[in-house]
Protein backbone atom coordinates (compact mmCIF):
# COMPACT_ATOMS: atom_id res chain seq x y z
CA UNK A 1 0.00 0.00 0.00
CA UNK A 2 1.51 3.43 -1.30
CA UNK A 3 0.77 6.36 1.37
CA UNK A 4 0.02 9.87 0.03
CA UNK A 5 0.32 12.75 2.20
CA UNK A 6 -2.46 15.02 1.75
CA UNK A 7 -2.08 18.69 2.76
CA UNK A 8 -4.92 20.64 3.69
CA UNK A 9 -5.27 23.86 4.89
CA UNK A 10 -8.25 23.58 7.33
CA UNK A 11 -9.78 20.48 8.73
CA UNK A 12 -10.90 18.21 6.04
CA UNK A 13 -14.57 17.44 6.61
CA UNK A 14 -15.09 21.40 6.92
CA UNK A 15 -13.69 22.15 4.09
CA UNK A 16 -15.88 21.77 0.34
CA UNK A 17 -12.69 21.48 -1.88
CA UNK A 18 -11.51 18.82 0.37
CA UNK A 19 -14.60 16.71 0.70
CA UNK A 20 -15.75 16.76 -3.16
CA UNK A 21 -12.19 16.81 -4.59
CA UNK A 22 -9.84 14.71 -2.28
CA UNK A 23 -12.15 12.49 -0.50
CA UNK A 24 -13.99 10.90 -2.88
CA UNK A 25 -11.96 9.21 -4.51
CA UNK A 26 -10.19 6.84 -1.28
CA UNK A 27 -12.66 4.12 -2.04
CA UNK A 28 -11.29 3.91 -5.58
CA UNK A 29 -7.80 4.76 -4.83
CA UNK A 30 -7.73 1.85 -1.77
CA UNK A 31 -8.78 -0.28 -4.37
CA UNK A 32 -5.69 0.75 -6.36
CA UNK A 33 -3.21 0.43 -3.52
CA UNK A 34 -3.11 3.95 -2.52
CA UNK A 35 -3.97 5.35 0.99
CA UNK A 36 -4.99 8.54 1.40
CA UNK A 37 -3.64 10.24 4.53
CA UNK A 38 -5.11 13.70 5.78
CA UNK A 39 -2.85 16.61 8.29
CA UNK A 40 -4.82 19.32 8.28
CA UNK A 41 -2.92 22.77 9.25
CA UNK A 42 -5.26 24.67 10.96
CA UNK A 43 -6.09 23.29 14.55
CA UNK A 44 -9.90 24.06 15.31
CA UNK A 45 -9.73 26.42 17.81
CA UNK A 46 -7.79 28.43 14.32
CA UNK A 47 -10.18 27.48 11.96
CA UNK A 48 -13.17 29.50 14.83
CA UNK A 49 -10.67 32.12 15.15
CA UNK A 50 -10.78 32.57 11.68
CA UNK A 51 -14.18 33.21 10.64
CA UNK A 52 -14.58 35.72 13.44
CA UNK A 53 -13.77 39.45 12.30
CA UNK A 54 -10.75 41.14 13.49
CA UNK A 55 -9.14 40.03 16.56
CA UNK A 56 -5.70 39.74 15.01
CA UNK A 57 -3.58 39.05 18.25
CA UNK A 58 -5.19 35.95 18.76
CA UNK A 59 -5.54 34.76 15.06
CA UNK A 60 -1.42 35.03 14.98
CA UNK A 61 -0.81 33.39 17.77
CA UNK A 62 -2.81 30.43 16.73
CA UNK A 63 -1.33 30.48 13.80
CA UNK A 64 2.04 30.00 14.88
CA UNK A 65 0.60 27.53 17.22
CA UNK A 66 -0.87 25.63 14.46
CA UNK A 67 2.86 25.59 12.69
CA UNK A 68 4.19 24.33 15.42
CA UNK A 69 1.68 20.93 16.35
CA UNK A 70 0.95 20.53 11.93
CA UNK A 71 5.16 20.55 11.63
CA UNK A 72 5.43 18.14 14.34
CA UNK A 73 2.94 16.05 12.68
CA UNK A 74 4.25 15.92 9.00
CA UNK A 75 5.97 12.38 8.06
CA UNK A 76 9.28 12.19 6.72
CA UNK A 77 8.46 10.35 3.50
CA UNK A 78 5.23 9.55 2.43
CA UNK A 79 4.94 8.09 -1.40
CA UNK A 80 3.53 11.57 -2.09
CA UNK A 81 2.28 14.54 -1.82
CA UNK A 82 -1.41 16.38 -2.65
CA UNK A 83 -1.03 19.97 -1.98
CA UNK A 84 -4.87 20.66 -1.68
CA UNK A 85 -4.92 24.43 -2.78
CA UNK A 86 -2.18 25.18 -0.09
CA UNK A 87 -0.62 23.39 3.07
CA UNK A 88 0.43 26.08 5.54
CA UNK A 89 -1.73 29.26 5.79
CA UNK A 90 1.24 31.66 6.70
CA UNK A 91 4.57 32.07 4.85
CA UNK A 92 5.89 30.78 1.55
CA UNK A 93 5.72 27.33 0.60
CA UNK A 94 9.11 25.54 2.19
CA UNK A 95 7.80 22.92 3.50
CA UNK A 96 5.76 22.10 -0.06
CA UNK A 97 9.45 22.72 -1.88
CA UNK A 98 11.18 20.25 0.81
CA UNK A 99 8.64 17.33 0.24
CA UNK A 100 8.99 18.64 -3.99
CA UNK A 101 12.83 17.64 -3.56
CA UNK A 102 12.20 13.96 -2.17
CA UNK A 103 8.63 13.21 -3.56
CA UNK A 104 6.21 13.67 -6.22
CA UNK A 105 3.49 16.85 -5.49
CA UNK A 106 0.52 17.13 -6.71
CA UNK A 107 -1.10 20.62 -6.53
CA UNK A 108 -4.89 21.03 -6.60
CA UNK A 109 -6.47 23.89 -6.50
CA UNK A 110 -10.62 25.39 -7.26
CA UNK A 111 -10.03 28.93 -7.24
CA UNK A 112 -8.42 31.72 -8.35
CA UNK A 113 -6.06 32.02 -5.68
CA UNK A 114 -3.35 33.46 -7.34
CA UNK A 115 -5.36 36.69 -7.53
CA UNK A 116 -4.43 39.25 -5.04
CA UNK A 117 -7.02 39.21 -1.66
CA UNK A 118 -10.12 41.02 -2.31
CA UNK A 119 -11.00 42.86 0.98
CA UNK A 120 -15.09 41.66 0.20
CA UNK A 121 -13.48 38.42 0.17
CA UNK A 122 -11.83 38.26 3.60
CA UNK A 123 -13.00 39.47 7.08
CA UNK A 124 -9.14 38.84 8.26
CA UNK A 125 -7.68 41.84 6.29
CA UNK A 126 -3.65 42.64 6.12
CA UNK A 127 -3.32 38.94 7.39
CA UNK A 128 -4.56 37.43 4.62
CA UNK A 129 -1.79 39.22 2.57
CA UNK A 130 0.52 38.07 5.24
CA UNK A 131 -0.66 34.66 5.43
CA UNK A 132 -0.61 34.18 1.67
CA UNK A 133 2.24 35.81 -0.65
CA UNK A 134 1.10 37.27 -4.27
CA UNK A 135 3.65 34.69 -5.35
CA UNK A 136 3.02 31.46 -3.83
CA UNK A 137 -0.01 29.94 -5.63
CA UNK A 138 2.79 30.90 -8.41
CA UNK A 139 5.66 28.63 -6.56
CA UNK A 140 3.20 25.74 -5.93
CA UNK A 141 2.77 25.39 -9.74
CA UNK A 142 5.90 25.51 -9.90
CA UNK A 143 7.48 23.18 -8.01
CA UNK A 144 4.92 20.41 -8.67
CA UNK A 145 4.87 17.18 -10.33
CA UNK A 146 1.59 17.45 -11.51
CA UNK A 147 -1.37 20.09 -11.19
CA UNK A 148 -5.21 19.37 -10.96
CA UNK A 149 -7.42 22.32 -11.88
CA UNK A 150 -10.70 22.40 -11.32
CA UNK A 151 -11.78 24.43 -14.88
CA UNK A 152 -10.27 25.61 -17.97
CA UNK A 153 -9.45 29.05 -16.63
CA UNK A 154 -7.50 27.94 -13.63
CA UNK A 155 -5.46 25.46 -15.87
CA UNK A 156 -4.60 28.09 -18.31
CA UNK A 157 -2.89 29.70 -15.76
CA UNK A 158 -1.15 27.29 -14.45
CA UNK A 159 0.10 26.10 -17.95
CA UNK A 160 2.01 29.42 -17.45
CA UNK A 161 4.25 27.41 -14.49
CA UNK A 162 3.89 24.02 -15.48
CA UNK A 163 3.32 21.98 -18.37
CA UNK A 164 1.98 18.70 -16.32
CA UNK A 165 -1.99 20.40 -15.99
CA UNK A 166 -4.91 18.25 -15.84
CA UNK A 167 -8.43 19.55 -15.29
CA UNK A 168 -10.27 17.94 -12.78
CA UNK A 169 -13.71 19.41 -11.95
CA UNK A 170 -15.24 19.48 -8.62
CA UNK A 171 -17.73 16.56 -8.55
CA UNK A 172 -20.29 14.80 -5.98
CA UNK A 173 -21.06 11.26 -5.37
CA UNK A 174 -23.97 10.35 -7.52
CA UNK A 175 -24.65 7.10 -4.98
CA UNK A 176 -24.22 9.05 -2.34
CA UNK A 177 -26.57 12.03 -3.50
CA UNK A 178 -29.56 10.99 -4.27
CA UNK A 179 -32.21 13.04 -5.98
CA UNK A 180 -34.99 14.52 -3.54
CA UNK A 181 -37.89 12.93 -3.14
CA UNK A 182 -41.64 14.54 -4.08
CA UNK A 183 -42.24 18.02 -2.19
CA UNK A 184 -44.46 17.96 0.47
CA UNK A 185 -45.21 21.02 0.94
CA UNK A 186 -47.87 23.47 -1.56
CA UNK A 187 -45.53 26.23 -0.71
CA UNK A 188 -42.72 25.92 -3.15
CA UNK A 189 -38.94 26.53 -1.19
CA UNK A 190 -36.12 28.76 -2.83
CA UNK A 191 -32.64 28.11 -1.66
CA UNK A 192 -29.52 28.89 -1.48
CA UNK A 193 -26.44 26.73 0.70
CA UNK A 194 -23.84 28.25 0.89
CA UNK A 195 -20.96 30.03 3.16
CA UNK A 196 -20.10 33.62 4.99
CA UNK A 197 -18.32 34.85 2.29
CA UNK A 198 -20.30 34.20 -0.50
CA UNK A 199 -23.91 35.19 1.04
CA UNK A 200 -23.39 38.42 0.23
CA UNK A 201 -24.30 38.11 -3.47
CA UNK A 202 -27.71 37.35 -2.44
CA UNK A 203 -28.36 40.99 -2.32
CA UNK A 204 -28.27 41.28 -5.82
CA UNK A 205 -31.55 39.10 -5.50
CA UNK A 206 -33.28 41.30 -2.64
CA UNK A 207 -35.87 43.37 -5.26
CA UNK A 208 -36.20 40.48 -7.39
CA UNK A 209 -37.66 38.28 -4.40
CA UNK A 210 -39.81 41.18 -2.96
CA UNK A 211 -41.41 42.18 -6.46
CA UNK A 212 -42.10 37.83 -6.73
CA UNK A 213 -43.40 37.78 -3.22
CA UNK A 214 -45.96 40.26 -4.35
CA UNK A 215 -47.13 38.13 -6.76
CA UNK A 216 -45.91 34.08 -5.74
CA UNK A 217 -46.07 32.33 -2.62
CA UNK A 218 -42.78 31.06 -1.58
CA UNK A 219 -40.23 31.01 1.16
CA UNK A 220 -36.25 30.94 0.86
CA UNK A 221 -34.10 28.99 2.50
CA UNK A 222 -30.70 30.14 3.30
CA UNK A 223 -28.31 27.55 4.84
CA UNK A 224 -24.40 28.78 5.94
CA UNK A 225 -24.95 32.24 5.53
CA UNK A 226 -23.54 33.31 8.81
CA UNK A 227 -25.72 35.95 9.39
CA UNK A 228 -29.59 35.95 9.34
CA UNK A 229 -30.75 36.81 5.69
CA UNK A 230 -34.21 39.24 5.70
CA UNK A 231 -35.68 40.51 2.51
CA UNK A 232 -38.72 42.25 2.38
CA UNK A 233 -42.18 40.67 1.88
CA UNK A 234 -40.45 36.78 1.93
CA UNK A 235 -40.85 34.28 4.11
CA UNK A 236 -36.47 33.55 5.19
CA UNK A 237 -35.77 30.16 6.91
CA UNK A 238 -32.43 30.93 8.00
CA UNK A 239 -30.26 27.49 9.27
CA UNK A 240 -26.65 27.27 10.09
CA UNK A 241 -24.25 24.56 7.65
CA UNK A 242 -24.25 21.28 9.41
CA UNK A 243 -21.99 18.46 7.30
CA UNK A 244 -24.60 15.78 8.54
CA UNK A 245 -27.53 17.39 7.64
CA UNK A 246 -26.07 19.05 4.02
CA UNK A 247 -27.73 16.74 1.88
CA UNK A 248 -30.98 16.71 3.42
CA UNK A 249 -31.22 20.68 3.44
CA UNK A 250 -30.77 20.38 -0.68
CA UNK A 251 -33.39 17.48 -0.66
CA UNK A 252 -35.93 20.90 0.79
CA UNK A 253 -35.34 22.78 -2.06
CA UNK A 254 -37.65 23.34 -4.88
CA UNK A 255 -35.44 25.74 -6.94
CA UNK A 256 -31.81 26.41 -6.59
CA UNK A 257 -30.61 30.11 -6.58
CA UNK A 258 -26.81 31.08 -7.35
CA UNK A 259 -25.92 34.35 -7.95
CA UNK A 260 -22.45 35.53 -8.57
CA UNK A 261 -20.54 38.66 -9.28
CA UNK A 262 -19.11 38.57 -13.03
CA UNK A 263 -15.46 39.49 -12.22
CA UNK A 264 -12.11 37.11 -12.50
CA UNK A 265 -12.43 35.68 -9.39
CA UNK A 266 -15.66 34.24 -10.74
CA UNK A 267 -14.02 33.08 -13.35
CA UNK A 268 -12.16 30.79 -11.25
CA UNK A 269 -14.95 29.12 -9.42
CA UNK A 270 -16.10 25.69 -10.11
CA UNK A 271 -19.35 25.59 -9.83
CA UNK A 272 -20.08 23.15 -7.01
CA UNK A 273 -23.48 24.95 -5.67
CA UNK A 274 -25.16 24.15 -9.51
CA UNK A 275 -23.51 20.73 -9.58
CA UNK A 276 -25.30 19.76 -5.93
CA UNK A 277 -28.40 21.45 -7.21
CA UNK A 278 -28.73 19.28 -10.44
CA UNK A 279 -27.25 16.55 -8.36
CA UNK A 280 -30.06 16.31 -5.36
CA UNK A 281 -32.64 16.88 -9.24
CA UNK A 282 -33.50 20.38 -8.44
CA UNK A 283 -33.74 22.96 -11.21
CA UNK A 284 -31.78 25.89 -10.58
CA UNK A 285 -30.93 29.48 -12.02
CA UNK A 286 -27.61 30.69 -11.81
CA UNK A 287 -26.18 34.00 -12.82
CA UNK A 288 -24.30 33.49 -16.60
CA UNK A 289 -21.10 33.13 -15.09
CA UNK A 290 -17.81 31.03 -15.68
CA UNK A 291 -18.17 27.54 -15.49
CA UNK A 292 -22.17 28.01 -14.70
CA UNK A 293 -22.33 28.06 -18.62
CA UNK A 294 -21.15 24.80 -18.79
CA UNK A 295 -22.65 23.04 -15.92
CA UNK A 296 -26.15 24.79 -17.07
CA UNK A 297 -27.65 23.75 -20.14
CA UNK A 298 -29.80 26.86 -20.22
CA UNK A 299 -33.63 25.97 -20.78
CA UNK A 300 -32.95 22.42 -20.51
CA UNK A 301 -31.41 22.03 -16.37
CA UNK A 302 -31.91 25.34 -15.40
CA UNK A 303 -31.89 28.56 -15.90
CA UNK A 304 -29.09 30.98 -17.03
CA UNK A 305 -29.73 34.96 -15.80
CA UNK A 306 -27.89 37.89 -17.07
CA UNK A 307 -29.32 40.56 -15.27
CA UNK A 308 -32.58 41.07 -12.44
CA UNK A 309 -35.00 41.15 -15.38
CA UNK A 310 -33.72 37.64 -16.46
CA UNK A 311 -33.70 36.72 -12.93
CA UNK A 312 -36.98 37.49 -12.36
CA UNK A 313 -38.47 36.22 -15.18
CA UNK A 314 -36.96 32.64 -15.16
CA UNK A 315 -37.69 32.92 -11.37
CA UNK A 316 -41.48 33.36 -12.59
CA UNK A 317 -41.48 30.61 -14.71
CA UNK A 318 -40.66 27.79 -12.54
CA UNK A 319 -42.62 29.27 -9.52
CA UNK A 320 -45.48 28.96 -12.05
CA UNK A 321 -45.41 25.89 -13.71
CA UNK A 322 -44.03 22.65 -10.98
CA UNK A 323 -44.03 20.38 -14.22
CA UNK A 324 -41.68 22.24 -15.47
CA UNK A 325 -39.29 22.21 -12.38
CA UNK A 326 -39.92 18.29 -12.65
CA UNK A 327 -38.68 17.98 -16.04
CA UNK A 328 -35.23 20.25 -15.33
CA UNK A 329 -34.72 18.36 -12.23
CA UNK A 330 -34.48 15.06 -13.92
CA UNK A 331 -32.16 16.72 -16.82
CA UNK A 332 -30.02 18.15 -14.37
CA UNK A 333 -29.91 14.98 -12.46
CA UNK A 334 -28.86 13.25 -15.92
CA UNK A 335 -26.12 15.96 -16.47
CA UNK A 336 -24.23 15.78 -13.12
CA UNK A 337 -24.33 11.90 -13.77
CA UNK A 338 -22.96 12.26 -17.53
CA UNK A 339 -20.36 15.00 -16.53
CA UNK A 340 -20.07 15.89 -13.16
CA UNK A 341 -19.62 12.50 -10.96
CA UNK A 342 -17.00 10.90 -8.82
CA UNK A 343 -17.94 7.63 -11.22
CA UNK A 344 -17.09 10.02 -14.14
CA UNK A 345 -13.74 10.66 -13.18
CA UNK A 346 -12.40 8.13 -10.64
CA UNK A 347 -10.05 6.20 -13.35
CA UNK A 348 -8.62 9.20 -14.29
CA UNK A 349 -7.77 10.20 -10.72
CA UNK A 350 -6.50 7.12 -10.05
CA UNK A 351 -4.20 6.65 -13.40
CA UNK A 352 -2.62 9.89 -12.46
CA UNK A 353 -1.66 9.08 -8.78
CA UNK A 354 -0.27 6.15 -10.55
CA UNK A 355 1.64 8.22 -13.09
CA UNK A 356 3.50 9.72 -10.35
CA UNK A 357 4.03 7.11 -8.06
CA UNK A 358 5.29 5.04 -11.48
CA UNK A 359 3.13 2.39 -10.41
CA UNK A 360 2.14 -0.24 -12.90
CA UNK A 361 -1.46 -0.07 -13.90
CA UNK A 362 -3.31 -4.32 -13.54
CA UNK A 363 -3.40 -3.83 -17.14
CA UNK A 364 0.62 -3.30 -18.10
CA UNK A 365 1.07 -5.79 -14.75
CA UNK A 366 -1.07 -8.21 -16.65
CA UNK A 367 0.64 -8.27 -20.10
CA UNK A 368 3.83 -8.78 -18.40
Amino acid sequence: MHSVLCLTAYQPMLTASVRYRIMPYAPALAAAGIELRYVPFATPRLQRLLYQPKRYPQKMAALLGSLVQWLAKLPRQPAAVIVQREAALIGAPVIERWFGRRVPVIFDFDDAIFLPTDPKRSINGWLSRLARPTSKTDQLLSLSSMVWAGNAYLADYARRFNQHVHVIPTVVDCHQCQPRPAPNSQICTLGWIGSHSTARYLDQLRPVLSQLAERYRFRLLVVGAAQAIEIAGVECLNLDWQQAREWHDFQQIDIGLYPIEADLWAEGKCGLKAIQYGAAAIPSVCSAVGVNQQIIEHGQTGFLANNTAEWAEYLGRLLEDGQLRQQMGQAARQKIEAEYSVQRYQTKIVAALKECLCVESAASSAQA
